[in-house]
């Protein structure tokens, strides 16, 4: 048995397109300031998504700009017969993605041909390095996705921690009386299989959702191992960025250990089957799971999950408990990090499951706030003095490393000065 763990987006105007649906994807928008309301399960329709848009009562709690799609995959479909102010909708299963590869080519043996293979490549490298650097995390045993560790953190809400291993996120699983939710699979086909067994332990239910917080492969491809009628859903700017980035990733994660290889070799894309644009209500039966777009932070598709009734806030990578937050590349933001656990806090949570660390309260939020903003004020200190963001990157590395002394992978001090050094006040 499992162990005892002891509002909303201002809307926009309906997107119109003279486009065809691609076939397999819901794709849900705000309406004109509907009002989110949980809708009655039935057997005609067993899981009921609500698109949360302007609550009244409280007024705007995500309020950022839109994300553009204009990505032929994200073509937008809305079912017939569905009305505002509330949408409810059933996704059918998404089709998967062949993918054929190119065939290769004998190159010819010329030697200006092999300078250039060679410069080519070592770009190639070059420019995953810098995206997600090779030396930042102090360990790396295997990551793999621990079993027989399920604590549960609330009436509802269970979680597979991740041991403090890094590349192993901490999943979330969350029952209703219909349906369950899980909230990130670790990485490759094994540890989704691991995912799957843990699930069995705490869920009978036949209707399995997905969502990620964000497009990394430790969060995203576990899902290779979940059965064809999981429902995956995402938002449009995580669905843009995956595409745009994921293949990089991967390769640079493979390259890291064998272990990591092995893992990834056999994955394969899965499309989601719902695409929502800012916000999201999924009622689960007794529980109501609400998905929220805040990106960019982390990365630019950064997602928050809130169990309501149990005030539980799964909030990804933008919060981490005794890690470093990490900027893998030029798309995070340091000043809407530190916007995002701002509106983070006045949820309330009374647990927070972060991306990676252990399972705790909101003074993880607080505490990844304090150290954000720290870091912020002395990386504009060292730049009025006219250091360069290399010797102020190394300055606070050391400087913030002997602050916090118990927190994980100091290698990423530097990435976030030079991220602060960089934006606009």
């Amino acid at each position: 048995m499992p162990q005892q763990f002891g509002r909303e987006a201002r809307t926009q105007p309906r997107r119109e397109t003279q486009r065809q649906p691609r076939k397999g994807v819901v794709q849900v928008h705000s309406a004109a300031n509907p009002i989110a309301e949980s809708l009655p399960l039935s057997s005609d329709h067993p899981i009921r998504m609500v698109i949360v848009s302007e609550q009244r009562e409280r007024g705007p709690l995500w309020n950022h700009p839109r994300q553009s799609v204009t990505d032929e995959s994200s073509w937008v479909y809305t079912p017939r017969g569905i009305r505002d102010p509330i949408q409810e909708i059933t996704a059918p299963a998404g089709e998967k993605i062949m993918i054929s590869l190119l065939q290769s080519r004998r190159l010819a043996a010329t030697s200006m041909l092999s300078v250039f293979v060679i410069l080519l490549v070592s770009a190639v490298a070059a420019h995953t390095q810098e995206t997600a650097p090779l030396g930042h995390n102090q360990t790396q045993p295997p990551p793999f996705v621990q079993a027989n560790k399920t604590i549960k953190v609330s009436d509802h809400v269970y979680a597979i921690p991740d041991g403090r291993v890094n590349l192993v996120p901490n999943i979330g699983i969350v029952v209703g009386t219909r349906a369950t939710l899980v909230v990130d699979a670790g990485m490759g086909s094994r540890n989704g299989q691991t995912v799957l067994r843990e699930l069995a332990k705490v869920s009978k239910n036949a209707d399995l959702y997905f969502t990620t917080t964000h497009f990394h492969p430790e969060h995203v491809t576990g899902v290779q191992a979940f059965p064809a009628n999981t429902k995956i859903i995402r938002s449009e700017a995580q669905e843009e960025e995956l595409k745009q980035k994921q293949p990089e990733f991967m390769r640079n994660f493979s390259n890291r250990t064998p272990e990591i290889k092995a893992l990834l070799q056999d994955v394969k894309p899965r499309p989601p089957d719902i695409l929502f644009d800012r916000e999201l209500k999924l009622d689960l039966g007794g529980v109501t799971a609400r998905l929220f777009l805040v990106g960019p932070g982390h990365t630019r598709g950064d997602t928050a999950i809130y169990v309501e009734e149990d005030k539980v806030l799964f909030t990804g990578d933008v919060v981490a408990n005794r890690f470093f937050p990490i900027f893998p590349d030029k798309d995070a933001s340091g000043k809407n990090w530190l916007a995002i656990l701002s509106r983070f806090e006045a949820l309330q949570p009374r647990a927070v499951v972060p991306g990676h660390g252990e399972v705790g309260d909101a003074g993880l939020i607080t505490a990844q706030e304090s150290y954000l903003k720290a870091l912020r004020s002395r990386t504009a200190e060292l730049k009025a003095q006219g250091k360069s963001s290399k010797e102020a990157a190394q300055l606070l590395t050391a400087e913030f490393q002997m602050k916090y002394p118990n927190w994980d992978n100091p290698g990423w001090i530097a990435d976030a000065v030079e991220h602060f050094y960089s934006e606009p006040d």
